[in-house]
């Protein structure tokens, strides 16, 4: 191989990257043509003729691969532990039915400070008649506030983070209170909570704080948790107590000197299946409203044309069937499986879940205590074939309470439904969660044809 030949794919890298522009600003999407190249290139190479292994037709005898087909997600036997969890966190007793409204999450909205999205876009549940009506209400999920419902002229419903400001509108400030979750006799501060900047490491930052010094660094102190004050002037309708996150300084540990105050949410923004909004007293626009995981999820079976060699490490599988994008999820029995690297006209290349680089939003539920959204990333797996993630957002000091609990899929668009089992957590190793090793599932694959129907 001469020494072009060598460097070709590297320029023709080079070439693509410079021929988009607008690809620097992000770098982690796909470039408009990606999917088409990857596409020709499949049919060019047919690598059903290159001697690796090829899978026979997996689908039962007469059923076509775009035949339509249900799915309900109910009948899954990891679900109802999903339900139960949600239910439990998000409508704690039964007398508050009536006071919260759950609204599924559909996807993320822009990019703010530290990189957490702006906004959520949201479905309204049946039933809901006047969807303009939650137009400026606050929203929670669990104990965490997460923002206010904002309505469009034609009803379409997001959740605005408290980090991010609307066109024309003051930014949101909020009265707090930080309190240390050691035991102990330690300061509590007093504080003003306001969007951060877009260059700060977090979305949430402390304008005023009384005292203004104080250590918190240290391992007898941390974390300090910031909840909610009450306030008739900025936010009359936000209960005290809700949690906004964890407060995280930045200045000199060594001599105790603040230079910055930081609050860091407690669950990752990409990952909210759903959230709960906090209606006013006696109000009834919660009657007669379907909660959403009472419906069924429109699917589309698919079919393995080829997999990769084991021997190769890192698998790989052709699929066909259906009308799938790349990022959307192959499930079988409501278990997540693959996650399409892209897809094109109905063929597509899906790698594993776990496969290195992979991002997947996640509902962690533990075996004991309350479930928390989390970004897993794929880490590979170990010689057993145990799928490996880390989890940036979690505290090192709570990894240990997920062992044994479970890991369920948040929405990461269309093709991506809330609700799959990612995988039960086997162990926890030196920051890698261990989970169960998946099914060899060749038969009953799937992709979402519809996605959740409004």
């Amino acid at each position: 191989m001469s020494r072009f030949e060598s460097r070709l794919p590297w320029l023709l890298a080079l070439a693509l990257v410079l021929s988009s522009p607008w690809v620097l600003r992000e770098p982690r999407r796909t470039l408009p043509y990606e999917d088409w190249a990857a596409f020709g290139v499949t049919l060019a190479l047919r690598p059903l003729g290159l001697g690796m292994e090829v899978l026979a037709r997996t689908q039962d005898a007469g059923m076509s691969p775009e035949a339509g087909m249900t799915y309900t997600l109910e009948r899954a036997p990891s679900f109802r532990r999903y339900v139960e969890v949600l239910e439990k966190a998000l409508l704690p007793r039964k007398k508050e039915r009536g006071e919260r409204l759950l609204l599924p999450v559909r996807g993320a909205l822009g990019r703010g400070a530290g990189g957490a999205p702006r906004a959520l876009r949201l479905v309204g549940p049946p039933g809901l008649s006047k969807p303009q009506a939650l137009s400026g209400l606050p929203a929670v999920f669990g104990e965490s506030y997460v923002g206010r419902i904002e309505s469009s002229s034609r009803g379409e419903l997001r959740l605005r983070f408290p980090w991010s400001t609307a066109k024309g509108r003051s930014p949101e400030r909020l009265i707090a209170q930080a309190r240390s979750q050691r035991p102990g006799d330690f300061p509590v501060l007093e504080m003003i909570v306001e969007p951060a900047g877009p260059k700060d490491p977090f979305p949430l930052r402390v304008a005023l704080a009384n005292p203004a010094q104080a250590q918190t660094w240290t391992p007898d102190r941390y974390p300090f948790w910031v909840r909610l004050a009450s306030s008739r002037e900025l936010h009359p309708d936000l209960p005290a107590g809700l949690l906004l996150g964890s407060l995280e300084d930045v200045g000199y540990p060594q001599t105790g000197f603040v230079l910055r105050r930081y609050v860091r949410p407690l669950f990752d923004p990409r990952a909210l299946p759903v959230v709960a909004v906090l209606l006013p007293q006696g109000s009834r626009l919660a009657e007669g409203v379907t909660l959403p995981w009472d419906q069924e999820l429109r699917t589309t079976p698919v079919e393995i044309l080829w997999r990769s060699p084991r021997r190769l490490g890192a698998l790989r599988f052709l699929l066909r069937g259906g009308s799938p994008r790349g990022g959307d999820a192959v499930f079988s029995g409501g278990k997540l499986l693959w996650v399409y690297d892209w897809a094109r006209e109905g063929v597509g290349m899906a790698v594993p879940a776990y496969a290195r680089g992979g991002r997947l939003p996640a509902l962690a539920i533990p075996l004991r205590g309350k479930p928390r959204a989390v970004l897993l990333r794929g880490a590979g797996r170990d010689a057993l074939g145990h799928g490996l993630f880390t989890a940036p957002s979690l505290p090192p000091g709570g990894w240990k309470l997920y062992e044994g609990g479970r890991f369920f899929t948040g929405v990461a668009g269309r093709g991506f439904p809330a609700g799959l089992l990612i995988g039960k957590v086997l162990a926890v190793r030196n920051g890698l969660f261990v989970l169960e090793k998946e099914p060899g599932a060749s038969r009953g694959l799937f992709v979402v044809a519809g996605g959740r129907e409004p």
